[in-house]
């Protein structure tokens, strides 16, 4: 080609991607929002009338559209055929893994045969999310691949699309389903924060995939399907080659964050790593540049993740390469870690720069990680639950190892950033020979104890005083002579003296407290050789004994407090009493005497006011803290 031609060449493919890229960019500004079912009666009619870019917008409840072939999407059983750029959103909720409480639901139940969401077939499609619903029930016929997923992309060239915020359950294959038999490469596949639980083959299936991600997922892994062995997978990342010819896949793809539990009789693995050429002669298959980190894979029968390179022809090779198993917590299942060369009908299956490190790989049930063939593996700087290191072919009291795991240096704790340096060096011995340490302890004795407390306030009375008494009144006496004596009248007594109010008495209070410890033979023994001395120790004997079982071994303890105040009375005085009239004489002579009254007598006196009485307060504490035989004995060494 001349260098004109070449120009001409790359002139006209920049014209094309630059107007490719603009005529999206107009028809992403030009974007509509479809409601179902307000705008369109069904999912795939609002497909169907919806323009590349549009949002579906899908409105709670349960959608049951019928299975349908469609040629768009190569035939495939499903309800639903995506043949365009759009977003088909439900209700996807907020942070939690899966959609909202009450987002819409695609319910597959009695539809037949077949999946809920296929991509394109007939070529290229990008720019798809699929994102906040609940998709359940659709069903597979024994032996057909594929059929009764979720979400399926199959040998078409997808990218770029998003799966998130979904849940899938009780299905006949795989929540998300993305591959080839073709040897076709997909790309940017994301598929983030969904829950799977039973799908028959896997929870998510990335084979032959580029640039992508499987993130924050929570995954419950099924039994299997029909596939026994083969099935029952949380999340795996494949690539198979049927062609002659090498496949690459796996460059650049995340597996992180992912929760997964679960599995049991005919399942898998918990993330299954696999390269599986096919059985034409010449096909490769190459799994390289996967990174699996930060995932919880537990209680999964029989494997938590298990990497396998496979081969089903005499004349087919199959490698994995550049694999970073890092940050993880591996626990519970049946095995932590198994790498693998499998051969089915000859071949060339390999592995290699596989690193497997900083791993928390504890409480698996045979091995925490087994290399079944093939080279040395990097496991190092793992922590194996135990600071000694693994068992098996390790030293330590940990999870197994096998034959070809490189697994020293180690973690000696469980933080996984923490150092990696075990084996620790060993204490520095204590040597003890011929060596006899007697205790004995014997406590005797008997403690009586007599606690009283008492406190009172005395009889107080306060009288008031007594009124004074009142004058007499005067007489009335008749004058010598011969006249009457007019009406004279005797004076009135005086008023009796007022009585005082009653006395005011204020009682202090009174309190008692008492109380009694008692402790009788409290032994403290220990013996603390203080090092970690194995082989070190030799002919040392230690004998402690206590004996407390006396019968003089008494506390008779009698504690009493008691507090009174005493009977306080304060009385008014009486009042005073009151005085005699006043005396009227009569004059002498012949005349009368007018109507003269006798003076009045003077008032009584007032009495005083009571006195006052103020008591004080009466307290009594009484406390009594008896020790009997106490004993504390420590050796040290």
């Amino acid at each position: 080609m001349t260098k004109n031609a070449m120009a001409t060449s790359g002139t006209l493919a920049t014209a094309i991607a630059v107007a490719a890229v603009l005529f999206f960019s107009v028809q992403t500004a030009f974007a509509a929002t479809i409601n179902v079912p307000v705008d369109q009666p069904t999912i795939q009619a609002a497909i169907a009338a919806a323009s590349p870019g549009d949002t579906i917008q899908v409105a709670a409840g349960t959608y049951s559209e019928p299975i349908q072939t469609l040629a768009a999407c190569g035939f495939e059983p499903a309800s639903y055929c995506i043949d365009k750029p759009l977003t088909l959103r439900g209700d996807p909720g907020g942070a939690a893994a899966g959609p909202a409480v009450g987002a819409p639901v695609l319910d597959g139940t009695g539809l037949g045969d077949g999946s809920a969401i296929v991509l394109l077939r007939t070529g290229a499609i990008s720019s798809v999310t699929i994102e906040g619903f609940v998709i359940r029930d659709y069903t597979n016929p024994v032996g057909q691949g594929g059929v009764g997923s979720g979400v399926m992309a199959w040998n078409t060239q997808a990218s770029d699309v998003m799966v998130n915020d979904n849940t899938f359950e009780d299905l006949g294959w795989n929540g998300v389903l993305v591959g080839s038999d073709t040897d076709t490469v997909q790309s940017g596949w994301s598929v983030l924060n969904n829950i799977v639980d039973n799908a028959a083959y896997a929870g998510v299936e990335l084979t032959n995939v580029t640039d992508s991600t499987v993130a924050d997922n929570e995954i419950t892994v099924s039994n299997g399907n029909w596939d026994a062995g083969d099935s029952g997978v949380g999340i795996e990342v494949a690539v198979r080659d049927r062609s002659a010819g090498s496949t690459t896949a796996g460059t650049d793809v995340v597996v992180s964050g992912n929760m997964i539990t679960g599995g049991g009789a005919g399942a898998r693995a918990g993330v299954n790593l696999l390269a599986r050429a096919y059985n034409l002669a010449g096909t490769g298959a190459n799994l390289s540049g996967v990174t699996v980190s930060d995932n919880d894979v537990s209680g999964v029968t029989p494997r938590g993740i298990y990497a396998v390179a496979e081969t089903r022809n005499a004349a087919a090779v199959a490698s994995i390469d550049d694999l970073t198993i890092t940050d993880n917590i591996i626990s519970g299942n049946g095995d932590g870690v198994v790498v693998s060369d499998f051969v089915n009908g000859g071949g060339t299956p390999s592995h290699s720069d596989l690193s497997i490190n900083r791993n928390s790989i504890t409480g698996n049930a045979a091995f925490g990680m087994e290399v079944e063939n093939g080279n040395l593996v990097d496991g190092t700087c793992n922590w194996w639950g135990n600071v000694s290191g693994p068992s098996g072919v390790g030293p330590g009291t940990g999870d197994a190892v096998s034959a070809n795991v490189d697994f020293e240096p180690w973690l000696t704790t469980s933080d996984l950033d923490g150092p990696c340096d075990g084996p620790l060096p060993p204490p520095t011995p204590r040597t003890i020979n011929s060596s006899s340490i007697t205790i004995n302890v014997m406590n005797r004795g008997s403690v009586v104890n007599v606690t009283q407390s008492s406190s009172h306030t005395g009889a107080n009375i306060a009288l008031g005083s007594t009124g004074g008494a009142g004058g007499a009144g005067g007489s009335v006496t008749a004058g010598a002579g011969n006249e009457n004596n007019g009406g004279a009248s005797a004076g009135n007594g005086g008023s009796g003296g007022n009585a005082s109010e009653g006395g005011l008495v204020q009682t202090g209070n009174a309190s008692a407290d008492a109380g009694s410890l008692n402790d009788v033979n409290t032994t403290d023994a220990e013996v603390d050789l203080g090092c970690d001395c194995p082989g070190d120790i030799n002919g040392l004997t230690i004998d402690a004994t206590v004996d407390n079982d006396g019968d003089d071994n008494v506390i008779t303890n009698l504690t009493r407090a008691r507090a009174r105040s005493g009977a306080n009375v304060a009385l008014g005085s009486d009042g005073g009493n009151a005085g005699n009239g006043g005396n009227v004489s009569a004059g002498a002579g012949n005349e009368n005497n007018g109507g003269a009254s006798a003076g009045t007598g003077g008032a009584g006196g007032s009495g005083d006011v009571a006195g006052t009485i103020v008591t004080g307060n009466a307290n009594s504490t009484s406390g009594a803290i008896n020790l009997l035989n106490n004993t504390f004995v420590r050796i040290r060494f």
